[in-house]
């Protein structure tokens, strides 16, 4: 979870879906409790990473210098909105977060993810900037660009989402915390951020803790994979409570751009939980969130 949304969880509604047919089964007694939102998800062993610092976002210094308007203090500005949600909000801090620079797909049907490093400081100065300066970041990206990509300067932290279908077929809901840096209060999927620093962590023990930074190569893309899907366990299970022995592993439905964040962009998951919408409500008022689980 980021680390602005750490306690952030106030309510815990259900919304009821639809009954849909199950695919693959003409069964009319069969019960219908784990209903797939798509004929096609993909697991972990179906998910490449490719990541490379190239994939970064370009940094706040050359935007005003890709640009030929005479304006010099766009830096300056980003900096301003930083400092001004940490007045509004003091339990916001900076963190590294994974940057998707985008996703293709080889011959054989599998997603690359291509990840590069940003922070939560750098998506808040610019995927949640006010419009005029994000048209500048735009403006700025399309001088840099020979593809005119508009996204070079936008920090589009990676996020991570899970639909939580229970056996009679609610997904549960969570209402984020008033002091959150984004959204305050509104009624979300439980999600989160994979997390750079467990990644480096996992290096560390893996390579006797000589590493200070993460860098690809084949057995770090997949170290960074799995940290991909575990991070939505460990946000259900650190949103929701210990349902730790009532869920099912996560599958990919697919990405998200949200609008609302200049097209930042997020993965849903699908999650199984074998215990009814009531149950995971009892679960959750008893308190029992679960923290840092890593699978």
């Amino acid at each position: 979870m980021h680390e602005s949304l750490r306690g952030g969880s106030s309510a815990l509604p259900t919304v009821r879906l639809p009954q849909l047919e199950r695919h693959g089964s003409d069964r009319e007694d069969e019960q219908d409790t784990h209903i797939p939102f798509s004929p096609v998800y993909l697991t972990a062993k179906e998910v490449l990473c490719d990541f490379d610092r190239k994939w970064d976002g370009k940094p706040a210094v050359e935007i005003d210098a890709a640009l030929s308007d005479g304006g010099n203090d766009t830096a300056e500005r980003l900096e301003d909105i930083w400092q001004e949600k940490l007045r509004k909000n003091s339990r916001l801090y900076n963190g590294s977060k994974f940057r998707l620079a985008g996703v293709t797909q080889t011959e054989e049907g599998k997603l690359t993810l291509h990840l590069g490093m940003t922070d939560y400081k750098q998506f808040i100065c610019t995927n949640c900037a006010p419009l005029s300066v994000q048209r500048r970041l735009v403006e700025a990206s399309e001088q840099l660009s020979e593809k005119r990509d508009k996204d070079l300067f936008f920090s589009n932290a990676f996020g991570v989402s899970a639909v939580v279908l229970t056996n009679d077929n609610f997904v549960i809901l969570i209402q984020r915390a008033a002091h959150v840096g984004e959204f305050p209060g509104y009624l979300d999927l439980p999600g989160g951020h994979p997390e750079p620093d467990i990644v480096l962590e996992i290096i560390k023990k893996a390579f006797g803790g000589k590493v200070d930074e993460i860098i690809g190569g084949k057995e770090t893309n997949e170290i960074i994979v799995q940290q991909f899907f575990d991070s939505i366990t460990s946000e259900v299970l650190d949103e929701i409570g210990d349902l730790e022995k009532e869920i099912s592993s996560p599958v990919l439905l697919g990405f998200l751009r949200n609008k609302l964040t200049a097209g930042r962009p997020s993965a849903a998951f699908l999650i199984n939980c074998n215990i009814t919408g009531k149950q995971v409500r009892d679960i959750y008022l008893e308190g029992k969130q679960v923290s840092g689980v890593i699978r």
